[in-house]
């Protein structure tokens, strides 16, 4: 989906996998719950009767909160979707495990990264809060490592923008939650595996299908896994002449991400 619709082959398809009897894994890098990732898909026609589950980035870092509190504190500041930092609310529902929301960075024990910016938008007064936070050494959790998202037509800088500028640019400390990290395909791949006829996948008969390089791509490279590029995504705009894919333009996208390689290619799924 883009973030507002799903793509025109998407529920096809999820029906044609169904009806083959294939397991269907969702493995989102959202930073909400994985209850509020069903409901959005839903409200998109996308029902959990095409899927066996969904698991977000949000969703590992509520489950990691506990252990994460236990060694940094549970005083948590939050950089929020709007800017309105250190006063967005406790949208994990982390309240419920003992963490306390303060308005103050200098007060935190720990950040949640919520920080989203539409293409173009000044990210002057994020890096200060930034700044403040480095200089405090305080360790950042982020549960959407995507650096851009697409919702509809409107490009959106996602959290995983502002986390590499807190580690690389600021020397500061992030746990990342998500694709690509490995905690999340192993929790898939428990999904994938909770019957029977599953209970010895091959890695082999695994395939990730995703639009990111850095972390679609990625993640399933450093996992062991097949994997698609889905082109109508976040590389639309960069890779397409006229509807005409360029395929020079794609490769220097990839020598750019890192070099990471898709098994396959695709414009967008199909039934």
């Amino acid at each position: 989906h883009n973030g507002v619709e799903p793509y025109i082959g998407t529920i096809p398809a999820l029906k044609t996998l169904r009806n083959a009897g294939k397991r269907v894994v969702l493995l989102s890098n959202s930073g909400h719950r994985s209850d509020r990732m069903r409901r959005a898909l839903a409200g998109m026609g996308i029902g959990p009767d095409l899927y066996r589950c969904v698991i977000t980035g949000g969703e590992s870092v509520y489950y990691d909160l506990v252990r994460f509190a236990e060694h940094n504190g549970r005083r948590c500041y939050v950089l929020s979707v709007n800017g309105d930092y250190g006063n967005s609310g406790d949208s994990l529902g982390m309240g419920a495990l003992g963490v306390e929301m303060v308005a103050r960075i200098e007060e935190a024990d720990f950040i949640l990264n919520e920080a989203y910016l539409r293409e173009g938008e000044s990210d002057a007064s994020l890096r200060m809060v930034l700044e403040r936070a480095a200089s405090c050494n305080v360790p950042m959790i982020c549960g959407n490592p995507d650096l851009v998202a697409h919702t509809g037509n409107v490009v959106n800088i996602c959290p995983g923008a502002t986390a590499r500028i807190y580690e690389h640019e600021m020397g500061g400390t992030v746990h990342y939650h998500g694709k690509p990290h490995a905690p999340v395909y192993e929790w898939a791949l428990r999904e994938l595996s909770r019957s029977k006829e599953f209970a010895k996948i091959d890695k082999s008969k695994i395939l990730a299908i995703g639009d990111g390089l850095v972390t679609d791509i990625k993640g399933a490279n450093h996992f062991g896994i097949d994997c698609v590029l889905a082109l109508c995504g976040i590389y639309r705009q960069d890779i397409f002449q006229n509807g005409v894919l360029d395929y020079l333009a794609l490769h220097r996208i990839i020598e750019e991400e890192g070099r990471h390689r898709p098994t396959y290619l695709m414009n967008e799924l199909s039934p």
